[in-house]
């Protein structure tokens, strides 16, 4: 057996879309589901979590504040990641995602 480790062509930037990635788009709407892909591409690999300032995100996916909430309301109420906003006020948001939306 060999026991070198596979090495990516490309470390960051892409995931493979597997299963996860097919039961989020079958829970999620349109919105929340991009969302959901820029998490899984900006996401720490080792962690599978995104630390980032919600204006930032706002930004990055053409959001308001309002619309931003509501999906990431929705990736949390289907299971599909835990979203953590900064309790303190500090306008950054932490996401994971999870394995295996549930439902899915």
């Amino acid at each position: 057996m060999n026991s070198t480790p596979l090495r990516l062509k490309q470390s960051h930037g892409w995931f493979a879309a597997g299963r996860e990635v097919a039961q989020a788009l079958a829970l999620l709407s349109d919105g929340a589901f991009k969302v959901y892909v820029y998490v899984c591409l900006s996401a720490n690999r080792h962690t599978a979590r995104l630390q980032i300032s919600v204006p930032i995100l706002e930004r990055a996916l053409q959001r308001d504040h309002q619309m931003l909430a509501q999906q990431l309301a929705e990736l949390k109420d289907r299971a599909v990641c835990d979203v953590v906003l900064d309790a303190a006020g500090g306008g950054t948001c932490s996401i994971g995602c999870k394995r295996t939306p549930v439902g899915g």
